[in-house]
């Protein structure tokens, strides 16, 4: 591997550790405010869940096994991936707008 594949390859592994502790971090956040016995407790443990299994699939997996996962998804379920897709495109679209 040259000098720049190495430097982009720590590159990935270090936004992949801050991701995944960024991901943590919500997943302990959201748990405290379940403890705290608002009214959406369920929901917002089920949402720490979800952020927890996230950053421990970004810790677990590499950038080609990632790739590889996502298209395996999208293979698998287009018309939601493709409908994600438009939505997440149309939100971006309008937060670029107010921006």
């Amino acid at each position: 591997m040259n000098e720049y594949g190495s430097k982009a390859a720590e590159a990935f592994k270090t936004g992949r550790e801050t991701v995944a502790d960024t991901l943590d971090d919500a997943g302990s956040r959201l748990e405290e405010t379940a403890r705290a016995g608002d009214t959406a407790s369920e929901a917002v443990r089920y949402m720490a869940d979800k952020a927890r299994t996230a950053a421990r699939y970004v810790r677990d997996y590499d950038a080609s096994e990632m790739t590889g996962s996502v298209k395996s998804f999208v293979n698998a379920h287009p018309v939601p991936t493709i409908v994600g897709a438009v939505v997440l495109g149309f939100l971006v679209g309008r937060a670029a707008a107010r921006g």
